[in-house]
């Protein structure tokens, strides 16, 4: 056998078994056997390819011995091959950059570029850590990426952190509140768990009035103090640069976004300005079956329109949970979405395509 040969075997044999029509010897009830595979089946009748003629043929359940009965009840027709709708990473250049800004060959280069920056003066390898993964989510969020480390606001923070430490966690007396300020915190868990808890925003795990990532991404911070005093860690951002420029950006970012990069159930569109707290919130999303290349107009949308649950607004924040007509979750696997946010005069809409 040579080798070409035998690699075709090889192949021919794991397409077969990969299909869920694999060839077995059956038996009727009566005792005479044969090789064949099952094509179909129902409740009462299974269709058989048999293996030495290539004839197909439908047979009564019954007419077969118990053991292929009892193999036919397990037996599921294989789930036909699903096409991508993204095309392959080589061909992100061609899609408008109005509505993918970034292919997901320089989203994949960013990360790892700012993943692996050096430690900042007078920061721990975990403090590192941590501002690096704030500034990846700066930069998926169409942010700045640079936000350095601020060893004076980590040091409040520290010393914040072991005043409630002391206190046994709780309660926060006011001069605990006054060393907080806009601080985010976790309970327990540590400062890396706490950067990525701070992008939950709508799963009430820090805070109440889930204005966690609206803290962690506003476009003014320049620095982060970061510390941790176990069970506790805390993050504080400092807001001394410019307002937004952009009409808005959100999280999960219009364009491609890594879906391992989201964390918590909510999405998020920012305003340049704070939103009226009576003003009304109108958000629609919609689930497509493929990219779209070109600026999707609300009455033109093909496509399976969510449920949309859990919108509050926050400062210059739009809170949602879209819902998966499948799951009644929200996404957590590749997919397009169409989202169009309204309030008051206040309308954008944009694709987010998690791959």
């Amino acid at each position: 056998m040579t080798p070409s040969f035998r690699i075709f075997m090889i192949l021919a044999i794991l397409l077969s078994t990969l299909s869920g029509k694999e060839w077995r010897k059956f038996t009727s009830a009566t005792g005479q056997s044969f090789e064949g595979r099952v094509l179909s089946k129902d409740s009462s009748s299974v269709k058989i390819e048999r293996r030495s003629d290539q004839k197909t043929f439908v047979l009564a359940l019954a007419k077969l011995s118990q053991a292929d009965q009892d193999f036919l009840k397990t037996w599921k027709e294989a789930p036909a091959p699903t096409k991508s709708i993204y095309p392959p990473r080589s061909e992100d250049e061609k899609l408008p950059k109005s509505i993918y800004p970034k292919t997901r060959n320089l989203i994949a280069a960013r990360l790892k570029e700012i993943s692996a920056r050096e430690v900042p003066k007078g920061a721990s390898g975990l403090q590192a850590k941590a501002l690096n993964d704030l500034n990846i989510y700066r930069y998926l969020s169409d942010l700045n990426d640079d936000v350095t480390f601020s060893e004076e606001e980590s040091e409040r923070v520290q010393a914040a952190l072991k005043a409630w430490n002391a206190l046994g966690n709780n309660p926060i007396t006011p001069e605990v509140s006054a060393l907080f300020k806009d601080t985010v915190y976790l309970r327990k868990g540590g400062l890396i768990r706490c950067v990525r808890g701070a992008m939950l925003s709508t799963d009430s795990v820090l805070d109440t009035n889930r204005r966690t990532r609206w803290l962690m991404l506003d476009p003014r911070v320049e620095e982060y103090g970061l510390s941790e005093e176990l069970p506790i860690a805390g993050i504080y951002p400092v807001r001394s640069g410019p307002k937004l420029k952009a009409k808005f950006f959100a999280y999960p970012s219009p364009g491609f976004y890594p879906v391992d990069k989201l964390h918590g159930k909510g999405w998020t569109c920012y305003g340049q300005n704070i939103f009226p707290k009576d003003e009304k919130i109108d958000v629609e999303v919609f689930r497509l079956n493929e990219l779209p290349t070109q600026k999707i107009r609300r009455n033109k949308v093909q496509g399976v329109q969510m449920d949309v649950e859990d919108t509050y607004l926050y400062q210059n924040s739009v809170l949602f949970v879209p819902l998966d007509p499948e799951t009644q979750e929200a996404p957590k696997k590749p997919g397009v979405y169409a989202v169009f946010v309204k309030v008051g005069g206040f309308r954008v809409n944009y694709i987010v395509a998690l791959f």
